[in-house]
């Protein structure tokens, strides 16, 4: 689904949601939820920091998945609803708390402000559904866990086209020849634009300069038959999916084939993506 937001970003002051808590608020007024100091064992590494970062916000979400075989399994509680999460926040804050905190700060246009009045709670649910927050999940997730030199973004594709040209903090690498590890980011291109898998996002890279819309998953466990990644605002929520690995160690990539239509069950794959890139992390 489409959402559109007017990003830009601010030079000096930056913008925070932050300025939710107004000096003027009475008691009666809701604080935007905190997220939690992460605290990690001695030790630990940037892939084991990530990971524990991405399980604990799966589980806060009540553990949505999507099964190998891109059935959905479980869904619990979407992005603005008023239900709680396992910790007590209520869903709607938790991803406004994620742009918050995400370190790719956005600016907010008037007509997306919750911030007047102290928090609006109907605005800033509006904002939560008007608003694709799947790469500021990401970007928050990389905060939390202190991923050196990530440049978070509320844009997808600005980190794939950061790894095509730098290498770093994560290297660009083809998802149908290059094996999986825990910190990696499996992602794919949105849309109908001619731009076809891994050889047809590189195409692009190389010959265009306006970005595309996508998606990125991250690893979190890499088991003996299957690959498990966790990605926001999948169906409105934290959701984990499980992919088929081979033999070879390599993921199954199931691709788009057909429209999803109940004369057509074989296309209705939640995992039927056009897989285009393997963001492989670098750093220890």
């Amino acid at each position: 689904m489409a959402k559109s937001i007017k990003y830009g970003v601010l030079g000096g002051l930056l913008l925070t949601l932050t300025a939710c808590v107004s000096p003027n608020m009475n008691k009666n007024t809701p604080v935007l939820w905190q997220s939690p100091k992460p605290v990690f064992a001695d030790g630990m590494t940037t892939a084991e920091r990530i990971r524990a970062i991405a399980h604990r916000e799966h589980q806060a979400w009540h553990g949505s998945f999507i099964d190998a075989k891109g059935g959905i399994r479980r869904y619990q509680i979407s992005e603005a609803e008023r239900f709680l999460l396992t910790d007590g926040a209520p869903a709607w804050q938790r991803v406004m708390a994620y742009w918050r905190d995400s370190g790719g700060m956005a600016e907010l246009s008037e007509r997306q402000n919750c911030l007047v009045g102290g928090l609006d709670v109907n605005k800033c649910r509006v904002f939560v559904m008007d608003s694709a927050w799947s790469a500021v999940f990401v970007s928050y997730v990389m905060t939390q866990a202190g991923v050196a030199d990530f440049i978070g973004s509320p844009r997808h594709f600005d980190y794939i086209k950061h790894a095509w040209q730098h290498g770093t903090p994560y290297a660009y690498t083809n998802p149908k020849s290059t094996a999986p590890k825990v910190g990696d980011m499996l992602c794919y291109v949105r849309g109908k634009n001619g731009v076809a898998g891994f050889d047809g996002l590189s195409e692009y890279l190389h010959t265009q300069s306006h970005w595309l819309t996508a998606h990125c998953d991250i690893v979190v466990d890499v088991n003996a038959d299957d690959v498990w990644l966790i990605g926001g605002n999948v169906m409105n929520t934290v959701m984990l999916r499980k992919l088929p690995l081979g033999d070879d160690g390599l993921m199954t990539l199931p691709v788009t084939k057909g429209d999803c239509h109940h004369n057509n069950e074989n296309a209705c794959n939640l995992n039927r993506q056009n897989w285009a890139v393997l963001l492989k992390l670098q750093v220890p």
